[in-house]
């Protein structure tokens, strides 16, 4: 629902954006225009931050808007804006995007409290659901950027176990990353040098130190492992049980709400005699 939301969102903005331009003097700060319309660089700054442009180069998205800004002037020289079926595409896009949008906000406001019990019991009723696809692995792995942290760091490892020395480097700035008691399937370790450590260590084992980048040297410790088709302990993949009774709980919530919305119209459907 949240994807579909967000693609009806975007095409209207592009919708919108291509027929409310603003056309102002030529401003002091821009990085492409078509005609008299700008683009600014801080408009720019600010949509290579959204979700569909993050991983575009600058360039690439001035390309793209210049392309597009030219193909919607095009389109308006020949009319399309008073074109019928464009008028209902937008309409019927504005009637789509409100309803995912009031969808959102009710799903915003949903009670999606838990406990441990309401976990464990969820967990008991689907086990089958967390039975292991793959060898599977809980982790505990943290990434230094300098050499010699890392390897003072394993050492308190071993010499006083995993809380302890992530106590003792709690306000370590060459610290990158840190995750405790993860749980994997192994096709899931990340990067390649990670996983190749992991599958040949014993449980409680800690690693050698691994440089996976340049610069960046990590510290594994292996928790738990479980073969394939087995089915993990409760506390091993509580996060996964917790993320599924929740996704579980949302979609009753929003079942219920439909249903609920559903019995305040008249809705009649006639079929074919």
């Amino acid at each position: 629902m949240l994807n579909n939301f967000k693609k009806i969102i975007f095409v209207l903005l592009l919708i919108f954006f291509f027929s409310s331009c603003k056309k102002e003097n030529e401003p002091l700060k821009y990085s492409a225009k078509v005609d008299n319309t700008f683009l600014f660089d801080k408009d720019i700054d600010s949509v290579l931050t959204t979700e569909k442009y993050r991983n575009f180069y600058k360039d690439e998205y001035i390309n793209s808007w210049i392309r597009n800004q030219v193909m919607y002037k095009e389109a308006v020289k020949n009319g399309i804006l008073d074109d019928p079926e464009y008028k209902n595409l937008v309409e019927e896009m504005k009637k789509e995007a409100a309803v995912a949008l009031y969808l959102k906000n009710k799903n915003e406001e949903f009670d999606l409290s838990c406990n441990d019990d309401d976990l464990k019991i969820f967990y008991k009723d689907n086990m089958d659901e967390f039975r292991c696809s793959d060898d599977a692995y809980v982790i505990n792995e943290i990434f230094f950027v300098s050499q010699d942290k890392a390897l003072q760091f394993r050492a308190k490892l071993i010499e006083n176990g995993w809380d302890a020395a992530v106590s003792d480097f709690k306000n370590d700035s060459t610290i990158k990353s840190m995750i405790h008691k993860k749980f994997f399937l192994a096709n899931e370790l990340q990067p390649d040098e990670i996983y190749k450590i992991v599958i040949s260590m014993q449980e409680n084992e800690v690693s050698i130190l691994s440089e996976t980048e340049p610069g960046v040297f990590a510290v594994v410790q292996l928790v738990k492992s479980f073969s394939i088709n087995t089915v993990p302990d409760f506390e091993s993949v509580s996060e996964l049980v917790k993320d599924r009774f929740l996704m579980q709980k949302r979609k009753i919530l929003m079942d219920e709400l439909i249903q609920k919305i559903y019995s305040k119209y008249d809705i009649e459907i006639k079929k074919d005699k």
